[in-house]
């Protein structure tokens, strides 16, 4: 719905804030490794939420969204961890199977929309003390 939209923020670099004081600390290219990790994850977490919601398998469904709410939340991928969150609660409350389409649809938006932020934060260097 529109009010799920409305001045939504697609990424919180703050989250990342972490992975730079390791990099500081000598951990070289901690950021970048996580990102690169995150992007190739949720693809395939993206597949086992769509082969759950197929197969009506709303607590696996929730399962996946659980993890992919917390993984994006360390990455800041904040509005994807906030959708993946919408998703799990609709399956506590037993939504039904075409709101869960929709939520799961906009939740495939919202990890293509957070791509180019992502990478963009992988390629920045640590600020240097």
């Amino acid at each position: 719905s529109g009010e799920e939209e409305a001045g939504e923020e697609l990424f919180d670099a703050r989250a990342l804030d972490p992975l730079f004081e390791i990099e500081q600390s000598g951990a070289t290219g901690m950021v970048a490794r996580t990102i690169d990790k995150f992007l190739t994850y949720v693809p395939s977490i993206l597949a086992e939420i769509d082969t759950a919601l197929q197969e009506n398998d709303i607590p696996t469904l929730r399962r996946h969204a659980h993890s992919l709410k917390s993984s994006s939340a360390s990455v800041g991928a904040i509005a994807l961890s906030g959708q993946a969150t919408l998703i799990e609660r609709r399956c506590d409350e037993e939504a039904d199977v075409a709101e869960l389409e929709r939520a799961v649809g906009r939740l495939r938006t919202l990890f293509e929309a957070s791509r180019a932020p992502l990478r963009a934060a992988a390629g920045q260097m640590a600020p240097t003390a």
